[in-house]
C-alpha cells in the first residue's frame, strides 16, 4: 500500500475528524498546511445534510482552514459551481483520489 505520505490525494471527513463542534482537532491546521506545502490534492466531505457546502466552508474558514472543496450530504451539481474548478473537474478529482491517481 505504501506510506500514507506518498499519496497524491486525500479525502477528509469533517465532524469528529477535522473538528469537534466549533474546535479543530489537534494537528488539523498543521496537516492542512502540509497538504498545501506538498501540493497534495484534498477535499473535505461529510454525509451530514445539516449545512450546505458554503456554510461548511465558512465554518472551516472561521477555524483557520481555507479550502476550495467541501462536499456535504446536500451537495448538488449546481453547488459545485461555487468552487474555482469546473464541476466535471471536481467530480473527476474525487474519482482520481478514490482510485489513487
Amino acid at each position: 500500500m505504501g506510506k500514507l505520505t506518498d499519496k497524491q490525494g486525500y479525502i477528509c471527513d469533517m465532524d469528529g475528524v477535522i473538528y469537534h463542534g466549533d474546535r479543530l482537532v489537534e494537528g488539523t491546521k498543521e496537516f492542512v498546511d502540509w497538504l498545501k506545502e506538498k501540493g497534495k490534492r484534498f477535499l473535505f466531505l461529510t454525509n451530514s445534510s445539516a449545512k450546505s457546502p458554503k456554510e461548511l466552508k465558512q465554518k472551516l474558514s472561521r477555524m483557520g482552514i481555507e479550502t476550495a472543496l467541501v462536499l456535504s450530504g446536500i451537495t448538488k451539481r449546481a453547488d459545485l459551481e461555487l468552487f474555482p474548478y469546473q464541476p466535471d473537474h471536481v467530480l473527476n478529482c474525487v474519482a482520481d483520489i478514490i482510485r489513487g491517481n
